[in-house]
């Protein structure tokens, strides 16, 4: 966990950040500029990793995140925050990532909000077989039909063959 806590008396509001990477790469430095924004409206900040697909799937790097978060607000004291104004923010597959632990959490348990820049959210559509498909930002055009998952989502997801029946029950 990278951390940066305000050095005064007080109990700060936090934001944990997840990098982005496509599930399959990053790290939580160097740090979003969207961090120092925070930290200049009064928000302590947290970056974090989480383990990596493929080698792991996207149900560890939920609870990679949300074990850090019920770490954040454990140590909340010494960190200066507080443990019950916590929010979530993450850009591109960590935009998914915080969005799977935020429907974990309810206010009381202190998750107040999650911010998810450009995650990825219809995985349904992605997976049903056509001609054409956007993957980063290009479009690719097939003569048979085909998922539009790139190979990262099917690493995070450990679907190597996403149109197949077997697969699909994972979404």
């Amino acid at each position: 966990v990278g951390a940066y806590p305000h050095l005064a008396d007080l109990n700060f509001p936090a934001v944990v950040y997840v990098h982005g990477g496509g599930f399959v790469s990053g790290d939580k430095r160097p740090y979003s500029p969207w961090l120092e924004l925070a930290a200049a409206e009064g928000f302590a900040w947290f970056s974090v990793n989480y383990r990596l697909a493929p080698k792991y799937l996207a149900a560890h790097q939920v609870d990679d995140v949300d074990a850090a978060v019920r770490f954040i607000q454990a140590h909340a004291n010494g960190f200066k925050v507080d443990a019950k104004r916590v929010f979530l923010m993450g850009a591109s597959s960590g935009g998914y990532v915080v969005s799977a632990v935020g429907v974990q959490h309810t206010p009381a348990d202190g998750l107040r909000g999650v911010i998810s820049f450009f995650g990825e959210y219809d995985i349904e559509t992605r997976t049903k077989p056509t001609t054409e498909c956007v993957r980063d930002g290009k479009v690719f055009h097939f003569e048979t039909p085909q998922d539009c998952l790139a190979d990262r989502w099917k690493a995070f997801f450990g679907a190597p063959d996403a149109v197949s029946p077997a697969s699909r029950a994972i979404f």
